[in-house]
């Protein structure tokens, strides 16, 4: 786990996260689904719907690494950041498609959505306070 850690580079992480805003963009095209539907495999359509959800979670982590320029601040970051992953996955795996009555619907792509929200603003609370806590220090 922890050669796993040390790997996580601000380089490894941008180039990581940089192709995975990509394929969230690719994904967000409703003609990929189109062109898959004409094979009648709900497996690969299932497939191509996690990955668009795992997907929404690139572009958080895109825009908060490049805000993470100093050494201590990328250090908490990346461990916030590779907690709240396993999280997002465990949620985005164990939540069913789609759940509640027709009062509440909950769907899994509510709960991928809500989770990013609040990475995104966990993520900025967290750099603007260990930035104002360095900045202290001096």
């Amino acid at each position: 786990m922890i050669k796993i850690f040390n790997c996580l580079t601000r380089k490894n992480i941008l180039f990581a996260s940089g192709l995975m805003s990509l394929l969230f963009l690719i994904f967000l095209s409703k003609d990929i689904y189109f062109f898959f539907y004409d094979l009648h495999k709900s497996f690969i359509l299932n497939l191509f719907q996690y990955l668009r959800l795992l997907t929404w979670l690139s572009l958080p982590i895109f825009i908060s690494c490049l805000f993470t320029w100093r050494q201590g601040v990328f250090n908490s970051w990346k461990r916030l950041t590779s907690i709240y992953f396993l999280i997002y996955l465990f949620f985005i795996i164990l939540v069913p498609w789609n759940w509640g009555d027709a009062y509440l619907p909950i769907y899994k792509g509510t709960v991928a959505l809500g989770l990013t929200i609040l990475y995104s603003l966990i993520s900025l609370i967290l750099i603007i306070f260990k930035s104002i806590q360095l900045r202290n220090q001096k």
